[in-house]
């Protein structure tokens, strides 16, 4: 079970960055905060990359980073969404 939320969340992670790079680019230049705008727009690499220089890897659980928070609702927002999806599906 843990394994399969650990590729669901990393599949999630990897399908926020392409779909908001791709949609929210646009909505972002025009009504979102820096922190968002920066997470939309950010490829994957790029966001591995920011979590890493902030020392916890891919653990966002205890990081106050804005960068960072937004990243973590991002993608448990897109977990969420693609485990009802595969429930719906069912």
């Amino acid at each position: 079970m843990a394994g399969e939320l650990s590729a669901h969340m990393s599949e999630a992670a990897r399908q926020v960055t392409v779909m908001n790079a791709m949609a929210l680019r646009h909505i972002a230049d025009a009504f979102a905060t820096k922190e968002e705008a920066t997470v939309f727009s950010a490829s994957f690499d790029e966001m591995a990359s920011r979590f890493a220089s902030h020392g916890h890897g891919a653990d966002l659980r205890a990081c106050t980073d804005p960068f960072c928070m937004e990243a973590k609702s991002a993608i448990l927002e897109a977990v969420s969404m693609i485990q009802q999806q595969q429930q719906g599906g069912q």
